[in-house]
C-alpha cells in the first residue's frame, strides 16, 4: 500500500505571515467540489489521460491507460487527487513567529505546538482543547489495546479448553 501524500500551496498565509505545513494541517478546510468528468478536459495538455474519472470530489487517475483500468478496479500506483482550501475567515493561531513565517513552537520539554482554530479563540482555550484531544486519543488507544488483549486471552482460553477436550476423547473405532 502506498502512503498518502499531501502537497501544499506555496505561499499559504494567515494575514501577512506565511504558514508552515503543520499549521496548514490545522486549518479548517473545505473540499473543492468536482462535479463532472468535464473538469478533466481543463487539465493541461501533458496531463490528459482518457481514463481519468471523477467520483466523490476526487480525480481518479489509473496507472494503466487501457480499458480495464478504472475507478471500480483500483490497482497499486493508481492516484486519487482532491483539493482543499481554507476560505477567508477569522482564525486564531498558536505558533512561533520566525521572521515572516509562523512555525511550530518547540516547548522546553521538546513537544512542538502548532494550533489553528476558526474564530477568535484565546490561546489558553486552544491549549486546553489540544490537551483534551491528546488525552482522548491516549484513552482510545488504551481501550483498543485492552480490548485486544482481552480478546486474545479469550481465544487462548478457548484453544486450551479445546486442546484439553480433544486429548480426553476416546479413539474412534
Amino acid at each position: 500500500m502506498f502512503p498518502p501524500t499531501t502537497k501544499y500551496s506555496k505561499g499559504a498565509k494567515v494575514g501577512a505571515f506565511l504558514i508552515s505545513h503543520d499549521l496548514a494541517d490545522e486549518m479548517p478546510t473545505k473540499t473543492f467540489a468536482i462535479k463532472t468528468d468535464a473538469k478533466v478536459a481543463t487539465l493541461p495538455a501533458g496531463k490528459k489521460h482518457h481514463n481519468i474519472k471523477v467520483r466523490d470530489n476526487e480525480f481518479y487517475i489509473p496507472i494503466r491507460d487501457d480499458a480495464k483500468a478504472g475507478i471500480d478496479a483500483p490497482e497499486p500506483g493508481d492516484e486519487r487527487v482532491s483539493f482543499e482550501y481554507a476560505p477567508p475567515m477569522t482564525c486564531s493561531v498558536v505558533a512561533k513567529q520566525q521572521g515572516q513565517e509562523l512555525v511550530p513552537y518547540v516547548a522546553p520539554n521538546g513537544n512542538s505546538v502548532a494550533l489553528a482554530r476558526a474564530g477568535r479563540v484565546p490561546a489558553a482555550t486552544m491549549l486546553k482543547l489540544s490537551q483534551a484531544d491528546s488525552e482522548n486519543t491516549a484513552w482510545g488507544m488504551r481501550l483498543f489495546i485492552g480490548l485486544g488483549l482481552t480478546f486474545a486471552l479469550v481465544l487462548i482460553t478457548i484453544a486450551a479448553f479445546l486442546a484439553k477436550k480433544t486429548r480426553k476423547m476416546p479413539p474412534h473405532h
